[in-house]
């Protein structure tokens, strides 16, 4: 029998949880580790639109959702006077379009999540060997896998690990 694979991801916010979880579902070995000691509310509402929705109903999460955050059917823009700019019907989409707040879209990721998840562990540099992975925190804590997976952000330290100081495109 084959042994399962190994993916590190570096970064628990809400890419790294919904790529753990997703990866935990297709059998894989995963290990999360995330810089800040404790995961609290971070951030402001989002939207998410049908393809972000699609995923949480491919995951069984969408109705945690839809629960905690509200139904979203126009999108609309005003003048600061109020005069109406853009009132667009986002309702007629197979599945909703949701507006819920990062932290509570983050706590119904992480409780699914049966990875380890490592809290208060920076990413300093990384080693490849092969098909193995070997990523080395600050702390002095290491780990070896089979692949990784930069979710730190914007200013991700995986990124600049691999591909130099560049500055992203966004």
């Amino acid at each position: 029998m084959a042994k399962t694979k190994k993916i590190i991801i570096i970064g628990g916010g809400i890419g790294g949880a919904v790529t753990a979880l997703a990866l935990n579902r297709t059998g894989f070995d995963v290990s999360i580790y995330e810089r800040t000691q404790e995961l609290k509310e971070v951030g402001a509402g989002i939207a998410l639109w049908a393809n972000a929705t699609h995923v949480l109903n491919e995951l069984g999460l969408l109705e945690d959702a839809v629960r905690n955050g509200c139904l979203t059917t126009n999108y609309q823009f005003n003048t600061q006077d109020g005069k109406e700019l853009v009132n667009v019907s986002v309702d007629k989409f197979e599945l909703p379009v949701i507006g819920i707040h990062r932290a509570d879209l983050h706590k119904i990721l992480c409780s699914q999540v049966t990875s380890k998840f490592t809290l208060g562990q920076t990413f300093e540099r990384l080693e490849q060997d092969g098909a193995k992975v070997s990523v080395y925190m600050k702390s002095g804590l290491h780990d070896e896998g089979n692949a990784l997976i930069g979710a730190d952000g914007l200013k991700s330290q995986v990124r600049a690990a691999l591909f130099g100081e560049v500055v992203p495109t966004v």
